[in-house]
């Protein structure tokens, strides 16, 4: 077992199962304006870069005019919708117990004020002393920004730190930032490119962290 002292989480396939109600409000969106919806599996395969990305990919050249009303009315329809479907994984809660005693965090393309409503509606907001997305940094993952931001916040050892995610971009932040890393296969990531992003460490269901650190 590796000591660490600080556990940085992304929030989407990892604390949360989001993507039905993030892909539904999308759709929405889309079709508000006239632009055709999408695949939830056409959807997973632009997810992971923060809303403005994913409205822009969505809606594509052809219905990029678009992206200012799609981008309002996407954001309305996700706080109407935002817990219609989303839950948190199996185990979540007992982790975030098990870890409490210490800094925890999450790193997130989300915005933050989305990502704290839903953990405190999940009833697990209470065990993150930040919550840090792009209302606080100008670049979001794969860039390291947010994670060494939280690094400064908490006065810790990049080294004795781990940030957990499901997507490349959450193993390159970490990378860039001198951090552990552990890879989510659980999550909505593809599973071949994060085995392909070299995490230090790879789990199967969020209790696995249990085992690995202390």
């Amino acid at each position: 077992m590796k000591k660490i002292t600080t556990l940085l989480f992304d929030l989407d396939g990892v604390l949360i199962d989001s993507f039905p109600d993030v892909a539904d409000a999308l759709n929405y969106a889309f079709k508000a304006v006239g632009a055709p919806e999408k695949s939830y599996e056409e959807i997973k395969s632009i997810f992971g870069y923060g809303a403005k990305n994913l409205v822009a990919d969505g809606l594509g050249e052809k219905y990029a005019s678009y992206f200012n009303e799609a981008m309002v009315t996407f954001k309305e329809r996700y706080l109407a919708t935002c817990l219609n479907k989303t839950k948190l994984y199996p185990g979540v809660k007992e982790v975030l117990n098990h870890f409490k005693d210490k800094n925890l965090a999450v790193v997130t393309n989300k915005s933050e004020f989305f990502s704290r409503y839903i953990l405190e509606q999940l009833g697990v907001g209470q065990y993150f002393r930040y919550i840090v997305g792009p209302e606080s940094v100008s670049c979001l993952k794969p860039h390291p920004e947010g994670i060494l931001l939280l690094l400064e916040r908490f006065r810790a050892d990049a080294a004795e730190s781990v940030m957990i995610g499901d997507f490349p971009s959450d193993m390159a932040a970490g990378k860039a930032a001198g951090t552990l890393t552990c890879g989510a296969y659980y999550g909505f990531g593809d599973r071949t490119k994060l085995k392909g992003a070299q995490a230090d460490y790879y789990i199967e269901t969020i209790a696995e962290l249990k085992d690995l650190f202390f």
